[in-house]
């Protein structure tokens, strides 16, 4: 059995908890469950402070409640995801979808069914074809490796990078083995030649006829075999004959061999491609399929007291989107007062790291906080790729040299109800958290929505018989120090110095993020971001649904 998944530190049921900050946390060490642990380390006396940035103010949450006629709410939310791409932002995501239809709502609900049962059809049907590409694929296999060994016989080897057909095989003499070829020869070619001519059926009337046959070299003489094997002359020659089929044989097969040989391993490929290709066709409808699970699949108790007015006796129909949304953001007045430090370490460095070691030992790989609570089978390589993928270019999901976003989690859960006079309403619930985030723990956040994706591929392939492809790996952390370690290092030290005497130099701080909470974190960057922001996705709402007009 799995173990159950763990909260870690950046897990949304933290981040969209609304008394996550209350003014530094006093005395005893918090946990998540009464929603300071975020104040405890990202706060304005937070441990963290400027190696990390997770501000989520109170005032930046919002929850909206419209009422409108069908299908008006529905087309507000794709307008916001729409707008959400011309307002430039770096990536809008879907994390998660429940949908639940009373059997009332007959329309909706026959419609959803027959959805999902066309599709469970289209999957099942996958899975078959996958099951026989399968098992063709390990047939071939097998064959492959039956032809590897009759190959490794004659001492051949196949370059896959051979320009021509003279140069895709090279053979070593030395490495023939003559015994095994000879044995092969035997047991199954010398074996079908008939009844009274076979060897093993003639070795009755000499014992040693298949010993001296292993011992023979190319010779078909009979009067030399007669002497080198000291056998009888009737014995001789049967063997001279067995010989020269044997050298026939060696000088037919070996050319068949390869041609065979390369025919099964372009075989293995198009098989082995094509159960590539119906896992890709299979995935979009189990993603599909599970993205129409019912709620009360997920957790049926939550979502009766959750949705309070939820009665399968009456027609109503629910739907719950998550949506993760983020953009970069550059406060006014950056490189001002204690902002100066940040310039310093761009000299010295240039675009800060957000994978530095610090992020990896807690944020990723930290055994109480890290994302590594929740998927407990990270590693190194997977990590390091993953980092190499979301941070490059093509990926658009990050701006170099910048260094904070503005990270939203936009929750819609929307409910379509007709009564019994035929009257028919939409009422929606549109949550929206907006954090203050620094680029370091946007990239955690991406590396949690990469893991998910893998878990969903591992799904799809143990359902498809394929097993997970991914190599395990053990974590051992990087330690790599440039000249703005060195400097954070040496002005670290100063500091500790400094700071035992009740003085303070603020020339270059060792810590890559803003500290000053008070005048930078919440007067300019968590202002502006409230401001250019937040705002205009809570006045989109709010203007489309019609309130406050």
């Amino acid at each position: 059995m799995p173990s159950p998944k763990k909260d870690y530190i950046l897990d949304d049921k933290i981040l969209m908890q609304r008394n996550a900050y209350s003014g530094a946390a006093q005395g005893r060490f918090p946990d998540s469950r009464d929603g300071k642990l975020l104040d405890y380390w990202f706060g304005p006396k937070g441990k963290w402070l400027g190696k990390a940035l997770c501000v989520q103010p109170f005032e930046m949450y919002t929850k909206i409640n419209p009422t409108t006629p069908p299908g008006m709410l529905a087309g507000l939310w794709m307008g916001l995801l729409i707008q959400l791409r011309k307002w430039e932002y770096n990536g809008v995501k879907k994390m998660s979808e429940t949908i639940e239809v009373t059997p009332a709502y007959a329309q909706y609900y026959h419609i959803t069914l027959q959805q999902k049962e066309e599709i469970e059809g289209k999957i099942k049907a996958g899975l078959q074809s996958v099951s026989q590409a399968i098992a063709d694929l390990e047939l071939l296999k097998h064959d492959e490796r039956k032809y590897r060994e009759f190959l490794d016989y004659f001492g051949l080897v196949f370059n896959e990078d051979g320009e021509s057909e003279a140069k895709a095989w090279t053979k070593d003499v030395k490495k023939v083995d003559e015994h095994a070829l000879r044995s092969v020869f035997i047991d199954q070619v010398d074996a079908h030649t008939g009844e009274g001519i076979a060897m093993r059926n003639i070795v009755s009337r000499w014992p040693t006829l298949i010993t001296d046959f292993m011992r023979m070299n190319e010779e078909t003489d009979v009067e030399k075999l007669r002497e080198t094997l000291d056998v009888s002359r009737a014995e001789a020659v049967v063997l001279s004959s067995k010989n020269r089929l044997f050298q026939e044989w060696k000088k037919l097969f070996e050319p068949e061999l390869k041609s065979r040989y390369k025919k099964i391993r372009e075989l293995v490929a198009s098989r082995d491609a094509s159960i590539e290709n119906y896992r890709n066709w299979v995935k979009p409808m189990i993603r599909r399929h599970k993205m129409l699970a019912e709620g009360l699949d997920v957790d049926p108790h939550a979502y009766d007291r959750n949705i309070y007015f939820y009665s399968h006796s009456q027609a109503f129909a629910h739907n719950a989107v998550k949506i993760w949304a983020w953009r970069f953001y550059t406060a006014s007045e950056f490189y001002r007062s204690a902002g100066s430090e940040r310039l310093a370490i761009e000299q010295a460095e240039g675009d800060i790291k957000p994978d530095d070691e610090w992020t990896r030992k807690t944020l990723i790989f930290g055994e109480e906080y890290g994302l590594i609570r929740k998927f407990p089978w990270l590693t190194k390589t997977w990590v390091d790729d993953k980092i190499k993928e979301l941070t490059s270019a093509n990926a658009d999901l990050m701006v170099d040299r910048k260094s904070y976003y503005a990270f939203f989690i936009l929750d819609m859960s929307k409910t379509n109800g007709r009564f019994a006079s035929g009257e028919e309403f939409e009422d929606a619930d549109f949550y929206i958290h907006g954090i203050f985030m620094s680029k370091n723990v946007l990239l955690v956040k991406l590396l949690e929505m990469a893991a998910q994706e893998k878990e969903f591929d591992d799904y799809v392939d143990n359902l498809l018989g394929i097993g997970k492809r991914n190599e395990e790996h053990t974590e051992t952390a990087e330690k790599k120090k440039g000249a703005a370690g060195n400097i954070r290092e040496m002005f670290g030290k100063v500091n500790e110095t400094l700071a035992s005497a009740g003085l303070s130099f603020d020339v270059l701080k060792g810590r890559p993020y803003e500290k000053d909470f008070d005048e930078r974190i919440g007067k300019i960057h968590v202002r502006g971001m409230a401001k250019e922001r937040f705002m205009p996705i809570v006045n989109y709402i709010k203007s489309k649904a019609g309130i406050g007009k």
